[in-house]
């Protein structure tokens, strides 16, 4: 299944990508802070969602806009790049494609890897 999860997205950005997934044929899901300590392939999975209601979170705030993407081939992605690019508006700040191994990590571990990937690469000027 072609998934999007996005997490602290502007509603400019929210609307932009969504469009986008819809030309695409993938399913957009704004991830609420109740479920950033559940497991990223949870969260893909429709089962595990429908089990997921009295879930919370106390963990740390995460304040810096994320997508994760899942199950989309290279030229959809291209597409949905493109397309976003196009939109004009600043990028999203953190982006991840759901692999072996993030997808047995929390929302908040990949924010987590993610931040630290982006700051290290702004402090150097990139």
């Amino acid at each position: 299944m072609k998934k999007l999860l996005a997490i602290n997205l502007s509603s400019e950005k929210k609307d932009v990508i969504w469009q986008i997934c819809d030309r695409i044929g993938m399913i957009p899901q704004e991830v609420p802070r109740a479920y950033w300590g559940m497991k990223v392939r949870d969260l893909c999975s429709e089962k595990e969602l429908e089990e997921a209601d009295n879930i919370t979170y106390s963990g740390r705030d995460l304040s810096m806009d994320m997508i994760v993407l899942e199950g989309i081939s290279s030229r959809e992605l291209d597409i949905f790049l493109d397309g976003y690019k196009s939109s004009g508006l600043d990028p999203v700040k953190l982006k991840s494609m759901v692999t072996d191994t993030n997808s047995n990590w929390t929302i908040e571990q990949l924010y987590s890897e993610l931040a630290k990937e982006y700051l290290f690469y702004r402090m150097r000027g990139r």
